[in-house]
């Protein structure tokens, strides 16, 4: 795992990268921090997950790369939704970057994948 900064706000928060990171099974079982815009997975087995930030920022974008050799799911934070997929339900990607932005504090839309 690396952590990379690359700007201080100010408000103390350092928004970051996180690269090397493995997904595990479930919602909840690896939570993106809430000041890490990029996170990339370069391990991912069959069935396993990430979960969004639960306090993020409205209006606040995360953008996920899965270099693993499988697909990932993409949790909301418990309570949330992303699109019109339904309460704590995934959003599933192979091999591609996804971008997410906060829109409420239980609302998730994706806006680019790439």
């Amino acid at each position: 795992m690396s952590l990379i900064n690359f700007s201080t706000t100010t408000t103390g928060s350092i928004p970051s990268i996180m690269t090397g990171q493995t997904a595990v099974a479930a919602q909840g079982g690896i939570s993106i921090p809430r000041n890490v815009l990029y996170f990339q997975v370069s391990t991912a087995a069959p069935g396993t997950a990430v979960t969004l930030p639960a306090s993020a920022y409205i209006g606040q974008s995360y953008s996920i790369r899965n270099d693993g050799a499988n697909g990932i799911s993409v949790f909301p934070h418990s309570g949330g939704q992303i699109n019109g997929l339904g309460l704590n339900n995934a959003y599933a990607f192979a091999d591609v970057i996804a971008t997410f932005i906060a829109v409420s504090s239980t609302q998730w839309h994706i806006v680019n994948v790439t």
